[in-house]
This record gives structure tokens, sequence and C-alpha cells, in this order.
């Protein structure tokens, strides 16, 4: 998992290697005061930022709206399953149509179907 930066547009971008420390050292120098008018618990620890952060919630390293961090906790959709029809295609197994001829993908359906 990676973490992600916003920028003032509001979109986000990955946080390089070399700036993970700066980010989560910010954080951690406001967590003194922040926590306590959040009502959580003080994070002290780089792992707990971290843990915190992949909970899919953000942490404000500044007083700026945009000046946050989270983690991409987005997971990775499972391929769908390939299978090779009758009519010669390879499509995704849910799109597999039956014809009186065999298996077909939808564009070949209404020719293998008569």
């Amino acid at each position: 998992m990676q973490l992600l930066k916003c920028f003032s547009n509001g979109t986000w971008d990955i946080v390089e290697a070399d700036e993970e420390f700066f980010y989560i050292q910010e954080i951690l120098k406001r967590e003194s005061w922040l926590a306590v008018r959040l009502g959580r618990a003080q994070l002290k620890t780089k792992e707990d930022v971290l843990d915190y952060l992949k909970t899919g919630k953000s942490l404000n390293w500044d007083d700026e709206w945009y000046a946050k961090i989270k983690m991409d906790v987005s997971e990775q959709l499972p391929q769908e399953e390939m299978v090779k029809c009758d009519c010669g295609h390879t499509v995704e197994k849910c799109s597999v149509m039956s014809t009186s001829s065999g298996s077909s993908c939808p564009d070949c359906y209404d020719r293998m179907s008569m």
C-alpha cells in the first residue's frame, strides 16, 4: 500500500519514499493538540500513523485544507476468467452466450444462432 498526498487542486499523487518521513513527522508534531481536539487517541509513532491510514482515513500534516495524506487501500479487482468460444474468439467468461451451434461471443451470436 502506498501513501498519497493531496494537491491544492484536489488531485492525489504518490508520496515518494524520501518524502514519507517529512509528512509523518509533520503529522506527529501536530498530534499532541490535534488528537485531543478531535477526541481520538494520540498517534505517537510512525507505525501508529500508518495503522491509522490503513483504515482508509486521511490525516492533515498542515493547516491548509489540502494538506492531507492517505493510504491507497483500494484493492485490485480480480481478473475475469477468459474462455475461448466455439466461434473462435476469446472473451470473458461472463460474456459467453449459448447458441444452437455451440458457445459464442456477443459479436458472433446472431450469425451462430441461425
